[in-house]
């Protein structure tokens, strides 16, 4: 269950924000009151997109929809453009790492070795993007000449090879 406010602190039955502790003993009672905290000034240079990755986590697993959505679409907006520029910042660094590589071959773990923050389901979508779409990853292998070896998908099996 969780509880939101424009202006407060997401309220979750599982997770405290912003530590992510789990919440223990918590039980649903008739007629109980949950108290939000004030969003506070000093959470908004730091905390502004983690909150609003844990307000649309919570919510968007919902099964029934209504004022719900109009009530975190702010949440969802800074969410969503969060995501956007990860998304625009990982395949940067990934043209990056492929336009620099030497002859020979280099496991996709070196890049993940210096990119911990990007996550398995975004890499894969750019392995896929150099392999099979015609995208601006593709475009920048070949004017470097590196060739995607693919012996699985599982990231251990992909491998890149500069002629």
């Amino acid at each position: 269950m969780a509880v939101y406010k424009k202006g407060y602190v997401c309220w979750c039955s599982k997770k405290f924000f912003p530590t992510y502790k789990e919440r223990k003993g918590f039980k649903l009672k008739n007629g109980m009151v949950i108290k939000l905290e004030h969003f506070k000034k000093e959470y908004e240079e730091y905390l502004r997109e983690n909150h609003a990755s844990f307000t649309t986590y919570w919510f968007l697993r919902r099964k029934s929809f209504g004022v719900v959505d109009s009530a975190i679409r702010s949440e969802v907006q800074i969410d969503e453009q969060v995501a956007s520029e990860r998304r625009g910042s990982a395949k940067e660094r990934f043209i990056g790492f492929m336009t620099t590589l030497t002859p020979g071959s280099h496991s996709i773990n070196e890049f993940r070795r210096a990119n911990t923050d990007i996550g398995v389901p975004r890499l894969r979508d750019l392995i896929q993007d150099a392999c099979c779409r015609c995208s601006e990853i593709r475009r920048a292998m070949r004017a470097s000449g590196v060739v995607v070896k693919v012996e699985s998908w599982e990231l251990e099996d992909v491998y890149f090879t500069k002629r």
